[in-house]
């Protein structure tokens, strides 16, 4: 298990993918001077949710703020992770 435990923090850049998303958080809460504000910016919270970023192939989300930044960090971190709202996954398996 400790072999398991190690090869998954090896290969699995949640460090990168962390610090990424602090920075952009930073810079929509600190920095921008427009575009921002309670409905406009991710939760600290939920943007820790970021990680698992790197061990899905598509991260659903019913959080506009928090899609888009998730968008961004994929983006900047040409990333595959695929990043969708909650209505395009209830059409892509037929829910709705």
């Amino acid at each position: 298990m400790a072999l398991f435990a190690n090869e998954i923090v090896r290969n699995i850049d949640i460090w990168r993918i962390f610090y990424t998303g602090l920075i952009y958080e930073i810079y929509n809460r600190g920095i921008k001077t427009t575009g921002y504000g309670k409905n406009k910016n991710p939760g600290s919270l939920d943007v820790q949710q970021e990680l698992y970023l790197s061990w899905v192939k598509i991260f659903v989300t019913d959080d506009k703020p928090f899609l888009e930044h998730l968008r961004a960090v994929v983006k900047y971190l040409k990333m595959t992770t695929e990043v969708w709202d909650f209505q395009y996954f209830k059409e892509q398996v037929g829910i709705e």
